[in-house]
């Protein structure tokens, strides 16, 4: 499985493309959305976010990252949070918590 991204680079990632939704947001809509059963893949805060205007996210980046490390059989939604501990003070700043 590959590792999540971090609060900020889903943060930076989400400002280009201008999604306006925190990492929290987004990492909260990708999990409802695969567990109703929605597919992965690059063109996921289209589906997510209910835009069809939205461009599929590169190969590589954090958003695309943020998919790939939910993928498999046995997905396990996990926060977003720098150091990995949900009572980190970067969690609890962030409203994660």
């Amino acid at each position: 499985m590959t590792e999540l991204p971090s609060v900020n680079d889903v943060n930076q990632a989400s400002q280009a493309p201008g999604l306006g939704a925190t990492a929290a947001e987004l990492h909260g809509g990708l999990c409802g959305w695969l567990a109703a059963g929605g597919a992965p893949g690059n063109d996921w805060p289209a589906r997510v976010l209910a835009d069809d205007a939205l461009q599929p996210v590169a190969e590589g980046s954090a958003l695309a990252r943020e998919t790939s490390s939910m993928e498999g059989s046995s997905v396990i939604c996990r926060l977003v949070c720098d150091g990995g501990d949900p009572r980190s003070p970067a969690c609890v700043a962030d409203g994660l918590v």
